[in-house]
Formats: structure tokens, C-alpha cells, sequence
């Protein structure tokens, strides 16, 4: 399973997407508490859609680079903080084809459904970029769908982390309720 291509992503956006929802109040919750953690730190928002995360982290005074592959998901984004007031950098990357032009280290890296549509191969990738992106002490907050909630993504299952991301720990692991499909929540630490 890959995932789609830049156009399927494109259109996705054309229209609200289905998952540009209210941030659930588990993901809330888990960055304020990370954000308070790594205080006026950086933070890398990983496939940032319209931004909902990436201005919250900005909002609670960090330095947010938000990338994502769709360039009408980062229209939206810059609107939404334009009219919120917060500074964002929005990149257009596809963080598998290359590294990001800032690596990091961030104190704070989140992803909200994009290693939960990975493929093995991706997701070797992925890890290999993460390891650039964390530095000691820093956060990964990781939330996906488990394996079966959606036909089109793989899904996350608990040895996933510890086959891709072994140089993490996960801190702690919520199952996420009022997504309307059966979601996880990770905040693993890189020591």
C-alpha cells in the first residue's frame, strides 16, 4: 500500500475533506502538554493539511515549520493563520522524496495520519528522515488509524513503532474516541 500521488491530494482538498475536522480533544491535550514541555522550541508539523495543528503549536509560542504535499492544503492553512494572527512557515514537500530543506533538530515533531498510510518501504524512509528531524530529548506525536478502520491506509499497530522507530520509547499510547473510526494517539520520545 503506497500512498496516493500529489494530484489525489489536490483534489482531496478542492472540497473540506472528510478529516479537517475539530481536533479531537485527546490530540489537544497531548500538545499542550508537549508544547508547554519544549517551550519556544521548534516544531516540525508533518503533512499539515489546512494547519489546525500547526497554528495551535504556533499559538502556544513555538516555531512551527508546517510541510504537506498539497498545495491547496497550504492555501488553507495560510489563510487560517493570517486570520488567527500566527506566524507559520507552510512548505510544499513531499517529506519522502527528499528531506526538508530545515532537518531540524525539532523538539517536536507531529503527524496526524501520514505514517498510518505508509507502506514498509515508506515507512523505512520515514524513519530514516525522523531521525534527522528529532533531536535528544524531543517528541514525536504520532496519530493514525488502526490497520482496518479504512480500506486505503494500512493503519498503525503497536509493533509498527518498535519495527520503524526502535531508537524511540513510546511515553504513552490513547485509543482516540469520536473520530468515527478506530484511531490511536502516540507521543514517543527520543532519550
Amino acid at each position: 500500500m503506497r500512498l496516493p500521488s500529489r494530484l489525489y491530494w489536490e483534489t482531496r482538498y478542492v472540497l473540506a475533506p472528510r478529516w479537517d475536522v475539530p481536533m479531537p480533544e485527546a490530540l489537544r491535550a497531548v500538545l499542550a502538554e508537549e508544547s508547554a514541555r519544549c517551550s519556544g522550541g521548534s516544531a516540525l508539523d508533518l503533512g499539515c493539511g489546512a494547519g489546525q495543528v500547526a497554528l495551535y503549536l504556533a499559538r502556544r509560542g513555538l516555531r512551527v515549520t508546517a510541510v504537506d504535499v498539497s498545495s491547496l492544503a497550504l492555501l488553507r492553512a495560510r489563510v487560517r493563520a493570517r486570520r488567527a494572527g500566527v506566524r507559520v512557515r507552510l512548505a510544499r514537500v513531499d517529506a519522502l522524496e527528499r528531506p526538508l530543506s530545515a532537518p531540524g533538530p525539532h523538539a517536536l515533531v507531529v503527524d496526524v495520519g501520514l505514517f498510518h498510510g505508509l507502506a514498509p518501504g515508506q515507512r523505512a524512509t520515514y524513519a530514516g528522515h525522523m531521525l534527522q528531524w528529532l533531536g535528544r530529548e524531543s517528541t514525536l506525536v504520532l496519530m493514525g488509524l488502526r490497520p482496518g478502520a479504512d480500506r486505503r491506509v494500512a493503519g498503525i499497530r503497536d509493533g509498527d513503532l518498535d519495527r520503524f522507530l526502535p531508537e524511540l520509547r513510546v511515553h504513552s499510547s490513547t485509543e482516540v474516541s469520536g473520530m468515527g473510526l478506530p484511531t490511536v494517539l502516540y507521543v514517543l520520545r527520543r532519550d
